[in-house]
Formats: structure tokens, sequence, C-alpha cells
């Protein structure tokens, strides 16, 4: 993400400030159990911008399967206007979504939706716990959705997005969030932090019914400044085993179009519309002749960016299908490895082994937000 970061712009909209969040705010709110009659299948490509690929890019994302009892994936794009303070922007990026990867697989393991009192949807609330947890200078968009039975719930802040295809159009998308022209919301933190940037509250939430065979594509702006709609259905997956293949396909095709200096990308087209096209003189001085024709210049080409997209295939799941394992992540610190397939360490053993590599923020955060839960499931319980 090339734009400068814009946390001032956040500031000021909102006029607020405050202390981080406490442990009386991390309450349990009502659990919605999953229902497995559908799962995803899921892949996910990144292609760092080349002047970043030194040190992994920006974006960080990550796919959790449990065989319908807890499916979820997500995208964030780490705004790279703070390497002008020679802060590494990924390094933000990978902590939230580190954080909320561990959000969602706690409620994979108990087998329901959980957010908090604050944010009782649970992709809400797991945004919310990484940017609770990212107190580092830094900021990122983000985009998570979970699969709820037949439901797929999105929550969107920024410009990095999804959309959801049916028999070769588009049926659901997100729509990017910005403060003006190339300056998405943002979550984020100052050196030192203070909660007054754009936060979980300022999501766009979306529910889609979907159905087998639908293909939802979740992407950074670096898939969506790049291509246009049209083209990524050309590259769906038409079974689950294409995912892979699909999600290459297309992060593949980003990174030609944003290498392309004559290519009228979307960026380019927006940019126009916002009145940012080439002064009369550049007009003139690059005029060409198309089929006959006297057409002056225009801003065109692609936009250089880390692309990262995620490609799930919804599949109907066996009848009383259980949980399963957990695959797919790139949220570690530092760039990190992706999780390779599946893994056959059952959820609880292998969550509790990933906690203990995680953050000590991340640790913080969702040991306290368990203990919530759990006292409040004892209290009814008990009561």
């Amino acid at each position: 993400m090339a734009f400068s970061s814009h946390l001032g712009a956040a500031v000021g909209q909102r006029g607020r400030t405050g202390a981080p969040v406490t442990g009386e705010k991390v309450e349990a709110a009502v659990a919605t159990p999953y229902t497995a009659t559908h799962a995803l299948e899921m892949a996910a490509a990144n292609i760092p911008n080349p002047s970043k690929a030194h040190y992994g890019g920006e974006d960080a994302w990550f796919t959790l399967s449990n065989r319908g009892k807890g499916d979820s994936f997500a995208v964030a794009d780490g705004v790279g206007g703070w390497g002008e303070s020679d802060v590494n922007p990924g390094e933000y990026s990978a902590l939230f979504v580190e954080t909320a990867k561990s959000f969602m697989k706690e409620c994979a393991k108990i087998g329901k939706s959980q957010g908090t009192k604050e944010f009782p949807l649970a992709i809400q609330a797991a945004l919310n716990a990484g940017h609770q947890a990212a107190r580092i200078p830094g900021s990122t968009t983000a985009c998570i959705a979970e699969l709820q039975g037949d439901v797929l719930v999105c929550a969107n802040v920024g410009d990095s997005g999804m959309i959801v295809a049916r028999n070769g159009r588009v049926v659901q998308r997100t729509t990017p969030q910005q403060h003006f022209f190339d300056c998405p919301l943002q979550f984020g933190a100052y050196p030192e932090y203070v909660d007054a940037t754009d936060d979980a509250s300022d999501a766009q939430i979306l529910r889609t019914a979907v159905e087998a065979g639908d293909v939802i594509v979740m992407a950074s702006d670096g898939l969506w400044d790049n291509v246009y709609e049209e083209e990524v259905l050309e590259l769906l997956p038409t079974s689950p085993k294409d995912v892979a293949g699909a999600a290459e396909a297309i992060a593949n095709l980003a990174f030609e179009h944003s290498q392309d200096e004559w290519w009228e990308s979307p960026y380019c087209e927006n940019a126009i519309e916002e009145g940012l096209d080439l002064p009369w003189w550049e007009k003139l001085a690059t005029f060409s002749f198309d089929e006959g024709r006297f057409e002056l210049g225009k801003l065109r080409g692609g936009k250089q960016d880390d692309i990262t997209v995620v490609v799930a295939y919804v599949k109907e799941t066996p009848r009383g299908g259980v949980a399963g394992a957990v695959s797919g992540a790139k949220a570690m610190l530092g760039g990190g490895d992706e999780d390779g397939g599946g893994s056959a360490v059952p959820l609880g053993q292998e969550e509790e082994a990933a906690e203990e590599e995680a953050a000590p923020e991340a640790r913080e955060w969702i040991s306290r937000w368990r203990n919530a839960f759990t006292g409040a499931t004892n209290g009814r319980r008990s009561g």
C-alpha cells in the first residue's frame, strides 16, 4: 500500500482519545454454535512489491479451516507511508493478523462464534483484538470473514476487500472505505498508543447466504487497484481442488498489470474520476492515434504494490461433520512462514502450541478474552 498514513485525519474526524482496552471491556457476549452445513476450501497467494520483497512486503493474511466449524480468513495491508519514518509497516499488519487469527482459533476451539460485550460479532471482535494488541508504530487496513453454516459474515475496514461470485457473476462485494482518495480507513497506533484511530466499530459488515459452488475472493488493494472484476471472474476455480491455482493465477495477473506502464488500471480510472488526471500539457505531449483517431494522453499505468489473494470455494460438508485441523497462515512477526496444507494435529493441541509462540501482546489479549468467556459460561451454567 503506497499511500501515506493519515491518522491525523482520523483523529480529527473522530475527535476522541482514550486509554487502551481494559479487562473489564473484554466480556463475553452471546455465542452462536457453528453448524457445519458448508465448509471452505481455501488457498492464498502473495507477491510482494519488488521494491519490498527483501523483507517480505507489508501484507499479512491467514486462512483457518475447521471443516465448517469456524472456517475463517483475513487479509491486512500495512500502510507503506510509515516507511518514511523508518518503520516497517509489515510488522504492524503481521502482529494485527496474528492476534485476529488467534481470536478466531479460540472460536473454532470452543465450537462457537463468540464475540465480546463491546463487539458481539466474532469477526469484528477479532479486528478489535488485533488493534488492541498491535501497540507498535504502524497502521493497516483489514478484511476478515467467517462462515457460519450457509452464511458468510464479513467485516471490512479500508480498501482491502472481498467479492462473492456465483455462476460467473458477483453477488456480493465490499465497498472501499476512504477518508479521501488513496487514504483508506485504517487501524493504527502512534509510537505511543492512543485509541484515536479508525477501529472495529467503523467496519462495513456484510452477511451473504452462500451455496455450494460459490467462490469468495478476498485481497489487498494490490489486486483491486490493478485488475477489474471481470478479469477476476474469468480465473475463478471450478472445483475445490483448483483454489490454489486460481489464487496464483489472479495474483500473477495483478502483478503483470502492476508492471505495465500503459495499462489503464482501475486505480488510474478512479484517480481520473477524482480529478487527478494529467495536466493539459502532458496530455498534449502524450497524445496518440487509436484506429486513426487522435486521442489526448491520460493518466495510465499499473500500481506497484504488494499483492495478496485468498480464494475460498464453498462446499457442502458430509452430514454430521466434525471439527478438523487448522491450515494455512501468514501472520508471523517479521514476515514469518506460511503453514503448509492440512494438519493431523487436533485443533485444541495445535492452538496451545501456537499460543506459546505468539507475541506477548496477542497472548495477553486472548488470555483475557478466554477468561471472560469461561467466567460468563460458568455463570450461566450455575445460574
